[in-house]
Formats: structure tokens, sequence, C-alpha cells
């Protein structure tokens, strides 16, 4: 008799499961054609294209707001900037340590660098012998004795450039003059300038007028990498045919550059290529190395 009775409420059971069922399926049938978007907890944020910043006047804050950096290298390209007192040019964010390659790119499409005018000019550095004496004592390095882990506290002096001078050095057996500097790949008079005045050298000998006349750069002009041939972008510095076919080859396959650091996804270009190219680099015939936005109507 328990067996029967038991029998009746399992089947009163599955009658009652079976009748929910069809009425919640007769019930939110209609949904079931319609898809229900998926939420997540996060939103992509479109890029801020308006977002424009003085490179050596923005903040860490501000840099953060650039899409894709982050607080802590926002952080340290601030630190990095006190150290080497300022940037003069934006191709020295790569030394930014933990700074993406990607990333370097993409910053010039935010960033900008006003030009610093001084009321009294920068005295040029004389071919006649500098006293160790006079030089700053903070950090005063002799150029003849220094490592590559020295050269690189000089401001603006990566590892890859440290390198050369210390590769330069043993190819002419010593320096006897800083201007020989400019003789290392990647070393102008800006650079030059700036850290002279860290470097000695024991019994400094100017150098002859036919040596430095032989060591000047050439005349290079101003190149539109957007409208530039293979045969125009041959007069850059170190170029070879493949670098400037690869040059054009990918101004074809992205359509244009929209800043002069997208050079660096070229196939060949190093660092110490790109910083000899970058003075004559531009993104217009008007010389900007970033190309402008239409003005809002």
């Amino acid at each position: 008799m328990k067996d029967k009775h038991l029998y009746i409420l399992l089947f009163l059971y599955s009658t009652a499961i079976t009748g929910i069922c069809v009425y919640s399926f007769l019930t939110y049938s209609d949904s079931f054609e319609t898809p229900i978007p998926h939420e997540h907890g996060f939103v992509l944020s479109e890029p801020e294209e308006s977002l424009q910043l003085e490179l050596n006047a923005a903040t860490a804050a501000q840099l953060a707001k650039i899409p894709g950096l982050s607080r802590p290298l926002a952080e340290k390209i601030t630190e990095y900037r006190r150290e080497i007192g300022g940037f003069t040019s934006l191709s020295q964010l790569r030394e930014v340590p933990g700074m993406p390659q990607a990333l370097f790119v993409t910053l010039g499409n935010y960033l900008f660098l006003t030009p610093v005018e001084t009321s009294e000019p920068s005295e040029p550095v004389t071919e006649t012998a500098i006293s160790a004496t006079e030089l700053p004592t903070e950090l005063l390095l002799d150029l003849n004795t220094a490592t590559i882990e020295e050269l690189c506290l000089l401001p603006g002096i990566g590892e890859s450039m440290a390198a050369e001078i210390v590769e330069f050095r043993r190819k002419v057996g010593k320096y006897v003059n800083r201007r020989q500097l400019l003789s290392v790949n990647g070393i102008g008079e800006a650079t030059l300038s700036r850290i002279s005045g860290h470097l000695y050298i024991e019994n400094e000998q100017p150098i002859q007028e036919e040596t430095t006349a032989a060591t000047d750069p050439p005349e290079i002009p101003m190149i539109n990498i957007n409208t530039a041939t293979a045969e125009q972008l041959l007069v850059l510095p170190h170029c070879t045919e493949d670098l400037a076919e690869n040059v054009i080859y990918l101004r074809e396959h992205i359509h244009g550059f929209v800043n002069i650091l997208e050079v660096f996804y070229t196939e060949g270009i190093t660092a110490e290529i790109y910083t000899a190219w970058e003075p004559y680099l531009a993104v217009d015939d008007e010389g900007n190395t970033k190309i402008k936005k239409p003005d809002s109507p």
C-alpha cells in the first residue's frame, strides 16, 4: 500500500515539473529568437583625438590620459625628463625604461615639443682645450676612460649610443678633442652641446680645420616621407636601397604616415639610424612631424 502511494506522489511531482517547463517555454519562446547582448564590466574608451600635450610641461596624471599609457609608465617619463633636463626630441622617449616600441610609435599622435628660446645663446664647444676644473662637478667623466655604464648617465645617452662612443674610441685609439664625438653614429651638435659640460679630456687638443671639414655632415633637405621617392630617401644618413624600398612599402601598407615615429616600424630600421634620420623627416611639405587635424567647422 505504501509503494502505491509513493508511485502516485512521484507521478504528481513529475507532472507538475513538466507543466512548469511547458508554461515557461510558451511564455518566453519569443525571446529565444532575439539575441541579448553580453554586458561586460569594462568600457572600451575611444582614443582622445583632441588630446595634445607638451612633452616637457605635462604632468604624470596628464600623460596617463593617453590611450595605452599607464600611470607608472607616465611617472617614469616625468622622472626621465627630470634626469635629462627636459626632452629635446620625441625620439628620446624610447630611452624611458619599460617603453614598448608599439606605444612609443603612437605617442607622436598626442605629444609635441615647443622649441625653447633662450635670452642668451649657449656658447659653442670651442676647438681649444677646456680645463676640467671649469666643468660641472655633479657629473664629470673622462671621455677616454669612461665605461658604457658611466656614459649612460649623460643626458640623452642610452646604452646603444654609449656603446658607439666606446667603440669609436677603440678604433681611433683615444679621443683628443670632444668634437670627435660628432663622428659617432647618432650624435649631432645638439647632443654634443648637451653632454660636453660633463666630459673632459686630459691635454685636449684642437682639431685641424681639414679634419673638422671632413666630418661635417652633408646638406640634407627636409624630406616629406609621405611623398618621397626611393632616390630622395637615399640621401638620408646610412640609408640603403633596401631601407628606402621598405619605407615606401610601409607607407603604402598603412596608407600614409601620421607622424615620423611610425618610420620605426620599417623593416631594418635601428634606433641609431632613426636618430640620424629624425632631423630631416616630415609628414608634409610644411615640415611638420605630425599631420595636423583639420579645423573644426
